[in-house]
């Protein structure tokens, strides 16, 4: 009784480019076993030796391509070798619904030149108006900020520049100003 071998080459379906350390397994079609296997080399080269006489399908797998399996094929009692030549495995694609990145900023942010307060991240001017916001947002920052609501606008006066601010446009306030002295 003789022993047969498989062999082959393993390449990626789209670009032709082989596959080294893709995994080849030998299941006998019968019991349903892992009877044997190889590691694709460099160049996608991959050899089993040394099997017995039978039927077995051969499944390739790698990290991030969909399995392939391929059979039946025979090794007779002659020991015959089975070149399946180049064997194209496709890369596995995964449609994600939806991909939410979440963060939140600090309510008070401390940059170089000034502070930036948060009033989003703030729960005590949710739900409120303008001058609550003004109010809310000397005390947190227990700096000296100058605000006037005239006409349904908050204006946030700071040092070398003013401007004009919607109801609905408040989530962030910065100030140049210095702390105020207790």
């Amino acid at each position: 009784m003789g022993y047969g071998k498989i062999k082959g080459q393993i390449i990626d379906n789209e670009n032709n480019e082989p596959v080294p350390f893709a995994t080849v397994t030998l299941i006998d079609t019968q019991t349903k076993a892992i009877v044997g296997g190889s590691i694709a080399v460099n160049k996608g080269d991959f050899t089993i030796k040394s099997i017995k006489a039978g039927s077995y399908n051969v499944v390739i797998s790698f990290i991030g391509y969909d399995e392939l399996q391929l059979g039946p094929i025979e090794i007779t009692n002659k020991g015959n070798t089975e070149n399946l030549g180049k064997t194209g495995i496709s890369m596995q694609t995964t449609e994600l619904k939806e991909v939410v990145v979440v963060g939140e900023r600090e309510l008070v942010e401390e940059k170089v030149d000034r502070l930036v307060y948060n009033a989003e991240n703030d729960e005590t001017t949710k739900g409120g108006d303008a001058s609550e916001y003004s109010t809310n947002t000397r005390k947190n920052l227990n700096f000296k900020v100058n605000f006037s609501y005239r006409f349904g606008k908050l204006e946030v006066a700071q040092p070398r520049r003013r401007r004009s601010v919607q109801n609905n446009e408040l989530k962030q306030q910065e100030s140049n100003d210095q702390p105020a002295e207790n």
